[in-house]
């Protein structure tokens, strides 16, 4: 079960480094500009190259976040599938079974790993990922995150790499590098700020 959450969630390019220090100013400035986000919401494209098959899956879908904490991941195609995450508990529904599932994140280490992590990934809340991960910046005001050693993250990811919108107001593209090398890349398209969002938008099962 959290292989299907991560592959269709996670679903490194070489750059030079620069010192800890521009990397931490980078990530306060993305967090100090992304603090004025009250909302998010944005379509997406992920590609996920396997690394064994040498073959590329395609999924697109839809993204939303508040400050509340929840954050919702649908996924339109090539099969439907909905992840809601809010407060300790995570729901998913898939088209296949046309069933939903609530999973408690506070009594589940993996889950609630994932649930501060995709949080913090999208509201560009880096200070507290500093638990998980050591930050660096790269070129052209990236960022490159690498799990601690001894983290939950180190069993499923070898890095993740951010790239900033030029305003910094949100992140416009994600590429992790899981631990078996397969790579996934995110980026965000026709992103809305601060827009009222919908009730139906929490909701997991589509009416």
């Amino acid at each position: 079960m959290y292989s299907r959450i991560l592959i269709l969630i996670f679903a490194m390019a070489a750059f030079p480094l620069y010192p800890q220090e521009s990397a931490e100013a980078l990530a306060a400035a993305i967090q100090g500009r992304m603090n004025e986000t009250k909302t998010l919401s944005a379509d997406f494209i992920q590609t996920k190259r396997l690394n064994v098959m040498k073959h590329d899956l395609i999924i697109r879908g839809e993204v939303a976040l508040d400050k509340k904490g929840r954050m919702a991941w649908r996924v339109f195609s090539p099969v439907r599938y909905t992840c809601i995450i809010e407060r300790n508990k995570l729901t998913q529904w898939d088209e296949d079974s046309d069933q939903v599932m609530t999973l408690r994140t506070d009594k589940n280490p993996a889950l609630k790993m994932l649930a501060a992590s995709m949080h913090g990934y999208f509201s560009g809340d880096f200070e507290a990922m500093k638990k998980e991960f050591d930050i660096r910046g790269g070129k052209n005001k990236t960022l490159l995150l690498t799990p601690h050693r001894e983290s939950i993250a180190g069993q499923f990811i070898r890095s993740i790499t951010f790239v900033p919108a030029e305003d910094l107001s949100h992140i416009r593209q994600v590429r992790f590098v899981e631990s078996n090398s397969d790579t996934t890349e995110i980026t965000f398209q026709n992103v809305k700020l601060n827009q009222v969002l919908p009730e139906s938008k929490w909701q997991a099962k589509p009416r």
